[in-house]
């Protein structure tokens, strides 16, 4: 993970969005205003077996043929206001199975706050 801003913060990242490891939720102490990061990554998954894409796998069952490798890139922005946090994530993941009609694109908001 890359991240790039005038003043970063000392906090964990932004929160990442499901299959990849999770992230903490950190938020600087009261006594800092307002700030703000971009932030860019990629991954690579190599998958063996996928139960629900390569089917059952003690018998035959149905099944699609699944690729092997997974790319995934995200970018987005983290906003600090005070004890809030606010990021938005945009991802992009290549093709997990061969019919698959194209990418997966998707983004998400993510709002935290300390008590």
């Amino acid at each position: 993970m890359f991240r790039a801003s005038t003043r970063l913060p000392f906090d964990f990242g932004p929160p990442r969005i499901k299959p990849t490891l999770a992230g903490a939720d950190y938020v600087p102490p009261k006594d800092e205003r307002f700030f703000w990061y971009v932030f860019s990554g990629a991954n690579l998954r190599a998958v063996a077996h996928d139960i629900f894409l390569d089917g059952n796998s003690y018998r035959a069952s149905h099944h699609v043929d699944s690729v092997p490798l997974i790319g995934e890139a995200s970018l987005g922005l983290a906003t600090f206001f005070g004890p809030v946090r606010i990021t938005y994530t945009y991802t992009y993941r290549t093709r997990e199975y061969e019919q698959q009609h194209g990418p997966d694109r998707f983004g998400g908001i993510s709002a935290s706050f300390r008590l």
